[in-house]
């Protein structure tokens, strides 16, 4: 008889306490300074608690109207177990059918066509998604902006769930409208539910500089693990063509300890790798500009010492000629801005005596303007006070040539009456 095989005992996972304490030693820090170096770099390190990342479809229920306005409506039930989805004939909806799975749980369809996309109306999916039922709806109203809601509905039980032929029993979880909102709902639904975060992994050829940048992907490239690419399709899982994303996808979606705080501490020694080697090439270009600077600074502190000793050696000269004639011409200058400034005040006083000349010359033409006009008027009355003239003043005007409203003499420059 063979002895059987002792039971293989689990393997302890250790705490984040145990993992900070064996990094402070190797790196012979403290740990509290471990902790704080993973804290600079956004990672939480935290005990890992086991998680229930299971999904359990229970029904699909699909409404809708086809193009030539033949309405179409699929009830499947998923019983426990193993099932397959098969037909004798090509394009009976086979694939249409899963592709019906995929959406609400994905957040968006992968191979589904749009023209079968825009014949749904309505459509249910019932599951258990870490053991809590779940219903989610999806519902395409055309001619609506947007187009498309999503509602996340949640029973106590499965039963609950089942019997609930419409929404309104059921709590309400989270909903959106649109393309995007409806993927980013049911996204954050499912990593909060299966206790999933985000996970970053480092493209080596990524960033604007083409030197490496992380990639964060999300609810729909886990949901490669659930639902495997076709047999020719290039990549093993999801969408995203990454070095070892598949591999780290299954250790998360898994939930193997620690596999996400591996992922971003992976990618913080990738980057901060990326910061040296950028922050080195900084520093050599610099040191290349100073070494540079400071060449062309040798060449010119040698010629300005040169210069300098030229000058030193250069024997003392008799500059009292070149002072003599300095001095003669700044007394030049100085009779010559005098006779400018003499000349300036000339010009200014001429033109002062011109404008006067001109006002007074337009004075007298506008005087003598009116006095032609004002000469020819026979008042009535005296333009002041408004007395009248009387006919004596009229007639010492006719005869005798004196004005009749203020009784002078009209002499050449005296008043004028026009004779009639």
């Amino acid at each position: 008889m063979t002895k059987p095989d002792p039971v293989a005992t689990p393997p302890v996972v250790p705490t984040a306490d145990d993992l900070l304490a064996q990094a402070a030693t190797r790196l012979d820090v403290a740990k509290h300074q471990a902790e704080r170096t993973l804290a600079e770099a956004n990672i939480a390190l935290s005990t890992p608690a086991p998680a229930d990342r299971r999904l359990r479809i229970l029904r699909l229920r699909v409404d809708g109207t086809k193009y030539d306005g033949e309405p179409f409506n699929i009830d499947r039930p998923f019983e426990p177990g193993i099932w397959a989805i098969v037909h004798p004939s090509n394009s009976a909806g086979k694939t249409s059918l899963l592709e019906f799975l995929v959406w609400p749980l994905r957040g968006a369809p992968r191979d589904l066509p749009p023209g079968v996309q825009s014949w749904v109306r309505m459509l249910r999916l019932d599951l258990v998604v870490a053991g809590k039922p779940t219903r989610i709806t999806l519902e395409q109203i055309p001619g609506l902006l947007p187009p498309i809601s999503v509602h996340i509905l949640t029973a106590d039980t499965v039963q609950a769930l089942l019997a609930a032929e419409d929404d309104n029993p059921l709590r309400l979880v989270a909903k959106g409208s649109g393309t995007d909102d409806v993927e980013r709902v049911i996204g954050s639904f499912f990593l909060d539910a299966l206790r999933m975060e985000r996970t970053s992994l480092w493209s080596a050829t990524g960033g604007a500089d083409g030197e490496g940048a992380p990639q964060v992907h999300g609810w729909p490239a886990y949901f490669g693990a659930c639902y495997l690419n076709a047999g020719g399709d290039e990549l093993l899982l999801g969408d995203v063509s990454a070095p070892g994303l598949p591999a780290k996808l299954l250790e998360l979606f898994v939930d193997i300890p620690y596999s996400t705080a591996h992922a971003q501490l992976s990618v913080a020694v990738k980057g901060r790798a990326k910061a040296t080697r950028q922050a080195q090439r900084r520093a050599e270009g610099d040191l290349h500009a100073r070494s540079t600077e400071r060449a062309e600074w040798q060449v010119q502190l040698d010629l300005l010492q040169q210069e300098i000793q030229e000058l030193s050696d250069a024997p003392e000269a008799d500059i009292t000629p070149l002072l003599q004639r300095a001095d003669q011409a700044a007394r030049e200058l100085h009779r010559l801005r005098m006779n400018l400034n003499d000349a300036a005040q000339s010009l200014a006083d001429a033109t002062a005596a011109r404008v006067g000349t001109e006002q007074a010359q337009l004075d007298v033409q506008e005087t003598w303007q009116a006095r032609r006009v004002l000469g020819r008027l026979n008042p009535s009355c005296c333009p002041r006070c408004e007395e009248p003239v009387s006919d004596e003043r009229r007639a010492a005007e006719r005869d005798r040539a004196t004005c009749a409203v203020c009784t002078r003499p009209r002499g050449r420059r005296g008043h004028r009456r026009s004779r009639t």
